[in-house]
């Protein structure tokens, strides 16, 4: 079984700084619980001529949970509508930390959406990739793509990595971010057209329950 113990170096001495390192706290990006994960490849880093270091935004994977999972996932349930109307961080940080609030029905909706997220193979987000805790299961981070900084080099240098992701580990978080940044956006296709389509295909299929269907 690979956990986050596995996938992780245990010597952090042997490379001054390293893609994939994860360094926590920094002022850059703002909040105190925020971490920076290294994005810049490690032919550019092994050169040490470099004066900036792409990072992106790593929060605790419990704040994750609080903040978006639990009220976005929840939102849908009429008792707790109120209160997620309200302020939805509160809210799931409540939900979270209260298991007197908390019902098994309720949660285990969470379950699917967690595993999305954990797996790392069909993130909810195409933004994001997901650290685990290193020996705890619930000090995990969450990588989001779309908040990127640019950290001076000699900032770093003085800095000791909170954690080191080891090969391939390294390889397939940086493979996801250019797989992200790469992206082109299109309009989507319209329903209409999808309709002709599926109908091209069994014509003895009305547009009404095409339609239906698609809704």
């Amino acid at each position: 079984m690979i956990d986050g113990a596995f996938i992780y170096e245990d010597d952090l001495s042997n490379i001054l700084i390293a893609t994939g390192d994860l360094f926590s706290p920094l002022a850059e990006f703002g909040r105190s619980d925020g971490a920076g994960v290294v994005l810049t490849p490690m032919c550019d880093l092994a050169q040490e001529k470099i004066e900036w270091v792409k990072m992106a935004l790593a929060i605790p994977f419990k704040t994750y949970l609080s903040e978006v999972l639990i009220p976005e996932v929840l939102k849908s349930e009429k008792e707790f509508q109120g209160e997620i109307y309200k302020d939805p961080k509160a809210f799931g940080q409540s939900y979270l930390n209260n298991e007197e609030k908390r019902d098994n029905t309720k949660t285990l909706r969470l379950v699917k959406e967690m595993q999305r997220v954990l797996k790392n193979i069909t993130p909810r987000r195409p933004a994001h990739y997901y650290l685990p805790g290193q020996h705890d299961p619930t000090q995990g981070f969450l990588v989001d793509f779309s908040l990127i900084l640019s950290v001076p080099c000699e900032e770093l240098k003085r800095l000791t990595p909170r954690l080191r992701l080891k090969s391939p580990w390294r390889e397939q978080l940086l493979s996801r971010y250019v797989g992200y940044s790469s992206r082109v956006g299109t309009l989507d296709y319209s329903d209409e057209s999808i309709c002709k389509a599926i109908k091209g295909f069994y014509p003895e299929l009305t547009e009404e329950q095409i339609n239906k269907k698609m809704r």
